[in-house]
Parts: C-alpha cells; structure tokens; sequence
C-alpha cells in the first residue's frame, strides 16, 4: 500500500514538474520570440537616435510629430464639419486592448467612419494608441505640441481606406493613405467618466502581453466638446516604419482627465532586453521626440470666425539686413520664411528703391534658386539711400509675404579717405572699424594713421506691399568663392577681424561697434572656430558680405604661421628662459650613426616590399570620403527596405531640396563603423595582400582584397618559376546573384598575365573598363590589351578582332586564346573565347560624369553580352573601388528596378561594402548613384530599334489616363533645365554682354568654349557651346551669327580648334536677314587677327532636290609666324528644314556633312540665328543617322535632351522634339523600301509612299 502511495506521489510530482516545465518552456519560448520581434525602442540600444539605420525614412523630412504654431499655420475654408459616422455608438464586444510593450492599442472592429473636413475620402477606424511620459503633471508626454506647450497624454485614433486595404495593418505594410486624429490630454481633479472603460482596461493589461475585451465605450465621447477647430498636415507614423503616407488631425481643445487616471498608464510593464537577459521594467517615456527637419505646412480649420487671408505661399523672409558695398553695392542677407504653405519656394526676389529724386523706379534682382540667401546688387548711386525688400516666390506661381523694409545710406565717396574695401589685407596692422552714424564726425587726425569707413545706418520701416517690376539691372549672387578670391587675411589679421554682430532686434535701434581684438602669438588660425563665427569683418564692405560665409561648413581661411611683432617678442623672450643643456659629441655622433643604419634598413625593406605600391589617394580631395573599413558579413536585419520607384523619386528630391545627402552618407559611414566593431570574431582580414610576395601586385598599399572574398587563382608556376594564386580582386553579389561581378584594380604591368589567367578561369565575357590609362599625369592602369593586331600576356594570346569609338566610350571586341593547349587538338575549339571589352572613358579623375544619360547607355550596353553561361563581370578602375562600386550599384539597382520597381541603394551598398572594401567612396558618388537611377525611372528605356521605331512612335502618340501623352511626357524632360545664373558666370559678365544677341540663350559654364587669350587679347568669352555626337564628346560647336564685334572672336575660335567645316542655318526667329552680319573675307579684302589672316579662295554652289542652292565657299586661314595653313569650308543653306518641302529632303544636307567630315578634322562649326534650334536639330539628326547606321536603333529622347543640356533653351517647343520623330520614321521607311527594292520577292512592285505611312502615326 505504502508503495503504491509513493508511486502515486511521484506520478504527481513528476506531472505536476511536466506542467511546470511546459509553462517555463512557453514563457521562455515568449520571451525569445519578443526579444528576436524587437528591432526598435524607446530606451536602450535600439532607441530613436538609431531608428534611422533601419528605417531611412525616419531622417526625412515629412516625420512626425511636430510642435504646432497657429501663428504660422494657413486656414483653409474647406477645412470644417468633420462628419463622424456612427462614432455616438457604443463599442462592439470585439473591442480588445492589448499591450504590446511599446504602447497599449484599443482594436475596433465596427463600423466607425471619418470623413469631410478636408479630407479626400471616407475613412474607417482601425485602432486607438495612447503616448505618454512619467505621468505627472509637469513631464512631457504627448507627442504634438502647441504653440511650444506639451501636454502629459496623447491618444491617436488610426483611420484606414477600406476600400482600398481590409486592415490598418495592411495599409501600414502597403503604403495605403492613412488619417490619424491626435487628442491631447490635461490633467485635472476629477475623473472622467467617459474613459473609465479605457482606464479599467489598461489597468488590466498593465503586464507584457495581456489582451483582454474591453466594455462598450462611445469613440464620441472621447473627443474634445468642441471639434470645429483643429490643425492638419501631411506627416508621417510616429513610430518604425515611419512611413510619410499620414493626414493629421490635431485637435485644439483639450480632454481632462484625473491625475489618478493618468497615472494607471504609468503602471503599465514592458520588457527590456539588457544584453542577454530580458528585464521587467515599467513603460515610460513611449513618445517620439519632435522632428526638427519637418519641412510641411500645417493648415487651421475655418469655424466661421477666422480671417481668410490672400493666397500667399509662405511667411516674410525673416532678419533681412542690408549693407553697404563700396560707394555703389549694397550686400542684402536674409533667412529661409519659417512657413512655406503646400508647395516649394523656387527663388526670391529682392526689390529695391533710391529715395531720392521725383517717383525712381522700383529695381528687382532674382536669386538663382531657392537656397540662395544672399546677394550683392552693384550699379547704384553713392551718396543716396535705398529702400531693400525681399519676398519668396513659389513654385504654384504665388508669392509669399513680403519682409520688413530696410533702408541702406550709401556712404559719401571719397576715394582718397577710403580703402579698397576688398584689397590687400595681409600686412600685419591693425585694423579698427569705425561704426559711428552718419551724424557723428571721427577725431581729427586719425583720417592718415588708421583705416576707416562710414557704416550705414540699417533703418526698418513699416511693411508696404508693393509690385515688383522687372529690370535689367546687373547684379551677382555671394558666393563662397567669390568673397574668398578677393579677400586676403592673414590669420593674424583674422584674430584681429573677428566680430559677433549683435541680434537683429539691437540692431534696430543701435550702431554695432566692432571691436578689435589684440593680436595674440598663435602662428595658425582655428578654421573651425572661424567658420562657426558669426561675422569676420574688415570694414563696413565686408561685415555683411562674409556673413554668408560663416554659414559655410568648409574652413574660411587655410592654416599659416605669420605671427604679429608681439608674438616673435614673446617667442624670443620665451626661448631666454629656457634651460639649455650641453650635450658631449661622442653622445651625438653615435645616435647619428644609429639613426642612419635604421634609415637605411628601413629603404632596403621599403624597396623589397613596396616596389611598385603607391597610396590610392585618388578621392581624397572630397569632403566625406568613407575610411571605415568593411565586413564580411551583413545582418539581415540590418538592411535597408526597398522604395517604390516613385517613393524614391519623392525621396531624392527631398534629399536635394533639404541638403541632407551628407546626413544619410555619414549615417552610412557610420553604420559600417558599427558593424565592424561587433564583428571581432568575423573580422574581414587581408593577410595575402600583406604578404611580401604579393604586395609587388598592388598598385596601391591602402586598397586591398579580403581574403574571404577575393579571386583565387591556379597555382599555375610563372615564367620566373613562382607559384602564387593571388590577384587584387573580390567577387561582388548583384541583385539576387552571387559573385555576379569581379571588382578589381586596375592591372599593373607585372600582373598582365594574371589578369588574363583571371578572365580565363574564371570564364569571363564582359569587362568594364571605367578609367582612362593616364589621368591628369599619373598612370591609372597599365594597357592590358594590344593596340592593334595580336599581343600574348604570359599563357594567352589576346587578338584585337574589333574597335568601335563612341562618343563617351569605346567598345573593344577580344580573341581570347591559351596558348599552352596546341593548336589543332580536340580541347583546341574550346581553348578560344571571344571577350568583350567596354571602356568609359569620359569620368574625370577625382569626380563623377557630368551626365547620368550616357553612362546609363553605357551601364545598358554593357550588360546586352552577358549570358547565363557566362561567369562573373570583371568592373575595375584603378583602384577597383569608387567609380567600380558606383558602376556595380547603378546596374544592380537598375535589374531590381526592372524585376520589383523598388530600389535599395543602402542595403545593397552596406552589402557589398563586405565584400570589398571603400566601395562607392565619396559622397558625390553616392549623389550621383540616386540621380542616375532617378533619371533612369524618368526616362525609362528609349533605346529603340528601326523594327519597332513605327509602333514605338504610335505608343508615345496614344494619350494615357490623364489625357496627355508620352511624347509630351518626354518633352517636358527634354525641355528641363538644371542650369542656374551661377552656371552663366562668364555670359553674364558686364563686359560679355554686348557678345550676346540674346541672353535667353547663353553657354552653360561645362560646355561653354574657351578661347584662348593672347597678348592683345583680354575676354576668352565666345557665346558658343560644345555638343556631343555619336562619334565625339566635342562632335560640333553651336553657336550664335557672329555680330560685328565678335568676327575675330569667330575666326579666333575656328583656328584654336582646328575646325574646317561651317554650317550656316538661317536664322528661323526673324523673318528678315537684314540684320546677318557678313563674317567672312572677300575677294579683295582678307580678315586679319593676331596671329593669323582669312583669307577667301572661291564659291561654288550644289543643287539640292528641292531646287535650292547650297553655297559652298572656302577659306584659308595662314599663320604669321610659321607656315602653318588651315583650309576652311562653309556650307550656307537658305532655307534648313523647308516646311515647302518632303521632310526627307533636310537629310541631303545632314549626309552632305558627314561625307565632308569623315575627310577633315575638328569640330563641325554650326550656326544659326542665336545658336537654337535649327543647329540643334542638325546636330541631332547628324547624331541618330549616325547611331542608325552603327547600331540600327536610335535614341531620340537621349539625343535631344544631351543637346538640351549642354545648350539649354534650344529645345522649347514640342514641335521641335515631334520633328526628330518624323525625319527618324522618315528615314527608317525610306531605307526599308529602298531594302525591299533590291529584293526579287517584290515582283518589281513600288511599295506606298512613306510619308502616308508617318502621317498616319504623327
């Protein structure tokens, strides 16, 4: 008996340790599952400061929450009644409340509706958040603020379109357009018996996890009493994934509720994860912090009481302040509006007045964009005083609200007094300001012993709207560079100069004295502390202008030692006191003797191992150039999510707008920091690149392969005999590819057979090329390839069998042979590869392309030879890791454009970066990576071959859902400009001017043309600008009818670039040729320039088909000095395109060209009117024949907006983008009847007329 009650007993024991255990196991597999689920927080690690690295959208710049000023807030009529549906019915008994470690969420499932009051559609409830601090009365715990006053609890109603999702989960996850209503709490003595369901249920769910059902309550009453006023703005969830897809709903009114209430939510419990324990803690504190960088506008609601002011899109621009520059500029500053109201500013528009005289003009001088802060307008009268304005202009066409008026006194002239405000300033003086008002005379005598001016009195006058007429007063923005090319301080002086203007309110009333501050005995200047200053000032002239400059991030003045007289007294005085000790020359001479031996083992040692090795310094010019080294491996939860194309676009441009590519960069730099330092047991080592045998095969000592990832050779002896299976490359991941790429470095003339033992083993059919052989004087890369014919590099014998040279690259074609297999064997047919070879040779050292267009047909090109039985793509520069990444990360992006319509630039370049170092290396790479990549989904693929021209013409024709077509959609990018005044430096000089005919078409500074200046010669200004061909970057030289001041310039231009062809269009704006200048020489009356004379030979004339002449004259144009000639034709059409005649017909001329310029040298010159539109459309059309011929495709859209680019302007009416798709259809039908002429099929039947044909499509 006795033992059947012991095994009874421990049956129960053993059941009840069973049950026990169970119940351990499932907390423990609970509390597991919550630590791998948390990957944010409110405290800790994972805090909001690092949300960001998983959650990029975090940092941008429509986050929530905000602090909402109803002094800046716009109201707007149709944002009233608020219709709240069903919301007075009780909850249904499916409401729960949980508590999800982060907040406790009410989840409804009625039928409980938002709509009206501005919003777009009808939205339904999903679930109620609730915000709070430490839950008294004085913390913080809401995440709106109003007015700068926080409240101690916020509830956040989440609305969802159920017609588009079925839960607020899902439109979360799919990006779906969400409503939050925010409702702000005070705290107060009574309890409020409309939450007591709530305060009841978040009572009982106060430990992690809990979820119960929650008693009926009305959503009503939960509201203010008094809905009618509220403020709205487009923002984003407040917390991870912090998608920007939210229309708030801030309510004015408050709710009370108990200090006892509010402190039930303080008891509710969370669990922190502290290293590997999970610890039990209370949940304080769950608000995200105000997002500073918030650049939205938030609107009022309209309850009938309010004023409704005029349309206007932004606040005044704030501290407007104006000064004096010389004795005719006046140097105006201001700040960014603090509100811009639903749309962007694009520029300002500065207004300025002279009061003196009867009724003066109004003046007005426009910014180039939106981030201009500054300008100096110059040309104004001295002794006279101006009235300055300042007012944001908008991209809807709107203004802004016009700044206060300040006057400016210009000061008396008198040159003799005054200094040149902006010359030297580099002898060691001391230089005093004297900033007394007009009114007030300096002591006598001290006019010839110091330098002094007169500041002018900033006077603020009431606000007075006005209009702004135009005028073409000449005036130039501040720059950086133009402040630092004419101000020279020494940085003794600089100590002397710094000065902390006073605030805009002291400077109302008050004079600023600048005081000067004694020179002190530092031999260099602290830039950082220089440029954080508020002002450096070296007279009235440059105390505004250099405000400016303080807000640079880049160092003002460089580093020097020129110390002040005071400072070389003290250092000899100092150097008195010191103690001096005599040392014995036997010491001496056996240290010497000691230091000599170590240098010389330490040459020997360097030339061993660093024969060849150089440091890769080739970006080191750039501001933010990563140096974290990389990792082997990548957390997957550490990368980034993709975006929408669309969403990425939006993303890009706020990343321009806002100035943040920095922000985002660093972030990524330091994300590669991190991860390095908790990846000590994986740690990405180098050890063969270190090896003395291979460090010979380096060409740089910084730049080296990771042994985890790096290309291994066979150990195949070379001819010294030496076995090594070494080469400085890695393997690359692509987009859901392994090993997709090679990135190497460029081959160094020791390791051209490995090279190619690479490019064998390893089966490779594509090389990418993407640097030039030498570059500003320094060998990049060795020539792996021969010139011309056959060359062997170690085992293999490389045959050149093609070359075909593009405008932007050349593209090679290689026989790839291993020659130790003989010839004729069975293995024979199988030892020969054929390896295709593309060469970018148009990326500058040390930058990016000027243009993402051409190296996005070069990304495409490069990628049409590769197949599946092909290995990996060999990418390599010259250090295989800035441009090389760049190269890698375009083309992966653009195959994840094409197979998801998402991009993810981060997490595939955090990814990569493990794989080999410093990949993508500076910032203006990373730039440049988004805007490729937003040209790219813009633009779409436009390469089309002659096969498909016709339906591609008919699908750009066909209107889409919003009426408008894709030829209007391509034009309007074609027609863009990305030009700014600063790009016009030079055409906008004053002494330029008379070189324009028009200033609506200019040469952009990148491809303007430059002439070279002799003794008698000052301005290298010629308002002509290069274009890209197919063949060539500098293919043709468009440029305006030469004016009577600019024929030498003309000429001048023709003999500097050895150009023997000139094409004259007529000028299509003017329906008159009175006003052509005749440029060139007569018979009896040559030209005669400074070093060469033109000279005239004969005429001929052509006849076209249409009945017309071409002209056809020839020129010699002799040197003074030696004996060399330049023979020069000139082509002069009357009439180019005939409107009168068959569109076909405008390539006689085109062919007659490329005929004459396959037999002579240098750019084809060709000129219009005003260097627009018809040369433009010459050289497009020259360009697509060309293309039609090489390649039988054409890239009209390309074509167009390269020319649009390089010379804005010459692009802007459809018309003109409509007549390359006619000439091109044209040509195409022609060339295939032509085609199907010569074939017997036809029958001898004549095919229809094309031209019906391309009616039908145009």
């Amino acid at each position: 008996m006795r033992l059947i009650t012991a095994k009874s007993h421990l049956f129960i024991a053993q059941l009840w340790l069973i049950c026990h255990t169970d119940l351990s196991v499932s907390y423990l597999r609970g509390q597991r599952k919550f630590a791998e689920d948390v990957d944010w927080s409110y405290t800790g690690s994972l805090n909001q400061k690092h949300w960001v690295k998983k959650y990029p959208v975090c940092g941008n710049a429509r986050q929530s929450p905000i602090d909402i000023s109803e002094e800046f807030t716009q109201v707007r009529v149709q944002y009233q009644n608020l219709q709240l549906e069903n919301w007075d019915q009780p909850t249904t008994e499916y409401t729960t409340i949980t508590n999800d470690g982060k907040t406790v969420v009410i989840s409804l499932n009625g039928q409980y509706f938002i709509s009206g009051g501005g919003l777009r559609s009808r939205f339904k409830v999903g679930r109620i958040t609730f915000h709070w601090g430490r839950c008294n009365t004085t913390s913080d715990g809401s995440e709106h603020s109003l007015n700068g006053n926080s409240f101690p609890l916020e509830m956040q109603i989440y609305c969802f379109n159920d017609e588009e999702v079925e839960s607020i989960d899902e439109a979360i996850s799919s990006g779906g357009k969400i409503t939050a209503v925010a409702v702000l709490f005070e705290a107060s003595i009574e309890d409020n018996q409309d939450y007591a369901a709530i305060i009841e249920g978040v009572n009982s769910v106060s430990r992690f996890g809990k979820s119960i059902a929650l008693e009926a309550f009305s959503l009503l009453a939960l509201l203010p009493q008094s809905t009618e006023k509220y403020f709205m703005y487009n923002g984003s969830l407040t917390a991870p994934p912090c998608s920007e897809n939210v229309e708030w709903i801030v309510f004015k009114n408050t709710v009370a509720i108990s200090e006892a209430q509010l402190e039930v939510f303080c008891e509710v419990m969370t669990i922190q994860q502290a290293g590997y324990v999970m610890l039990t803690d209370y949940l304080q504190n769950n608000y995200r912090e105000q997002q500073p960088q918030f650049m939205g506008q938030v609107f009022s609601s309209y309850t009938g009481t309010e004023e409704v002011p005029a349309p206007m899109c932004s606040s005044e621009p704030l501290n407007l302040q104006a000064d004096s520059q010389n004795y005719t500029g006046i140097v105006v500053t201001w700040e960014r509006p603090r509100a811009v109201y639903d749309t962007t500013i694009e520029r300002y528009s500065i207004t300025y007045q002279r009061l003196q005289g009867k009724d003066p003009p109004k003046q007005q001088y426009l910014t180039d964009g939106d981030q201009d802060v500054g300008a100096i307008i110059h040309h104004l009268l001295a002794n006279s005083s101006y009235v300055v304005q300042v007012v944001a202009l908008c991209t809807n066409g709107l203004t802004g609200k016009m700044s206060d008026q300040v006057i400016v006194d210009m000061p008396f002239e008198d040159p003799v007094n005054e200094p040149d405000p902006f010359g030297d300033l580099t002898e060691p003086e001391e230089y005093n300001e004297d900033t007394t008002s007009p009114a007030s005379s300096s002591p006598p005598g001290n006019s010839k012993n110091r330098n002094e001016t007169k500041r002018p009195l900033n006077r603020l006058l009431p606000e007075e709207s006005a209009h702004l007429p135009h005028s073409n007063m000449q005036v130039t923005d501040v720059y950086y560079e133009d402040i630092l090319s004419t101000t020279k301080i020494t940085p003794a002086q600089n100590n002397d100069l710094l000065t902390v203007l006073p605030d805009a309110q002291d400077q109302e009333t008050s004079n600023m004295t600048a005081k000067t501050l004694k020179p002190t005995a530092k031999p260099a200047v602290n830039t950082t502390s220089i440029a954080d200053a508020s002002t450096v000032t070296t007279g009235s002239a440059l105390s505004a202008s250099m405000k400016i400059i303080s807000q640079s991030t880049q160092p003002l003045f460089n580093e020097a030692s020129n110390s002040s007289p005071e400072s070389r007294v003290g250092m000899v005085g100092g150097t008195e006191k010191e103690k001096r000790t005599v040392v014995p020359l036997a010491v001496v001479s056996t240290l010497t003797v000691l230091c000599l031996l170590v240098l010389v083992g330490i040459l020997i040692y360097w030339r061993r191992c660093f024969q060849t090795a150089q440091f890769y310094a080739e970006d080191n010019i750039s501001a933010r150039a990563i140096s974290a080294p990389s990792t082997p491996l990548l957390l997957p939860s550490e990368d980034n999510e993709a975006l929408p194309v669309k969403e990425f676009v939006k993303h890009v441009a706020d990343l321009h707008a806002n100035h943040t590519f920095a922000k985002e960069f660093e972030i990524l730099k330091e994300s590669y920091e991190e991860i390095q330092g908790c990846t000590v047991d994986i740690c990405s080592t180098t050890d063969s690149s270190n090896h003395p045998d291979n460090k010979i095969k380096n060409r740089y000592i910084n730049i080296l392969a990771y042994d985890h990832s790096r290309v291994k050779l066979s150990l195949n002896s070379d001819r010294d005999g030496k076995a090594g299976d070494y080469i400085n490359a890695n393997y690359v991941d692509g987009y859901n590819q392994p090993k997709a790429y090679i990135a190497a470095q460029g081959p160094l003339k020791g390791s051209l057979g490995d090279f190619w033992r690479m490019i064998w083993e390893q089966n490779v059919g594509v090389i990418v090329m993407i640097t030039n052989l030498v570059e500003k004087g320094r060998r990049k890369c060795d020539q792996y390839w021969p010139s011309e014919n056959q060359e062997d590099y170690g085992s293999f014998l490389v045959t050149l069998k093609s070359t075909k040279t593009l405008a932007y690259y050349t593209q090679r074609t290689f026989i790839l042979r291993n020659v130790d297999v003989k010839k004729g064997s069975q293995k024979d047919r199988s030892q020969e590869r054929t390896v295709f070879h593309f060469h970018y040779t148009q990326w500058p050292d040390m930058g990016v392309p000027e243009y993402t267009l051409p190296l996005l047909s070069f990304v495409r090109a490069s990628s049409q030879p590769r197949t599946a039985d092909l290995g990996p793509v060999v990418v390599h520069c010259s250090a295989g890791v800035g441009r090389t990444g760049t190269y890698i990360v375009i083309d992966s992006m653009l195959k994840q454009i094409k197979e998801e319509s998402k991009v993810n630039i981060t997490g595939f370049l955090k990814h990569i970066r493990t794989q080999r170092n410093y990949l993508v290396q500076t910032e203006e790479q990373y730039v440049f990576i988004h805007d490729a990549l937003v040209e790219a989904i813009r633009s779409k693929e436009t390469l089309v071959s002659s096969s498909h021209i016709h339906t591609h013409v008919s699908d750009l024709l066909t209107p889409g859902p919003t009426g408008k077509t894709r030829l209007e959609k391509q034009f309007k990018l074609v027609s863009q400009s990305c030009a700014k005044q600063s790009d016009y430096t030079v055409a906008l000089e004053e002494c330029n001017a008379s070189k324009n005919r028009t200033s609506c078409l200019m040469p952009v500074e990148r491809s303007r043309v430059i002439l070279s200046t002799g003794p008698g010669e000052s301005s290298d200004y010629i308002n002509a600008s290069y274009l890209t061909g197919y063949h060539q970057t500098h293919e043709f030289i468009v440029t305006q009818n030469p004016l009577p001041n600019t024929i030498q310039d003309f000429w001048r231009m023709i003999w500097d670039h050895n150009a023997q062809i000139i094409v004259s269009l007529p000028d299509t704006q003017s329906a008159s040729r009175d006003g052509e200048c005749v440029y060139w020489p007569t018979k009896d009356q040559p030209i005669s320039c400074e070093t060469f004379t033109v000279t005239f030979r004969g005429e001929d004339k052509l006849c076209l088909s249409n009945e017309e002449s071409l002209v056809v004259q020839d020129f010699i144009l002799e040197a003074l000095k030696d004996d060399y000639v330049l023979e020069v034709r000139r082509y002069q059409s009357p009439r180019w395109p005939n409107p009168d005649s068959p569109i076909s017909n405008c390539f006689e001329l085109i062919n007659i060209i490329r005929e004459e310029s396959s037999r002579r040298e240098g750019p084809a010159i060709i000129h219009d009117g005003s260097g627009g539109t018809s040369a433009a459309l010459l050289c497009s059309l020259t360009s697509l024949v060309d293309q039609l011929e090489e390649e039988n495709s054409v890239n009209v859209y390309q074509t167009a907006r390269m020319m649009n680019l390089m010379r804005p302007g010459v692009f802007n009416d459809i018309d003109h983008y409509q007549f390359l798709y006619k000439a091109i259809l044209s040509l195409v039908s022609t060339k295939e009847d032509e085609r199907a002429l010569h074939h017997s099929e036809n029958n001898g039947t004549v095919p229809a007329n094309p031209l019906e044909s391309l009616e039908s499509l145009m």
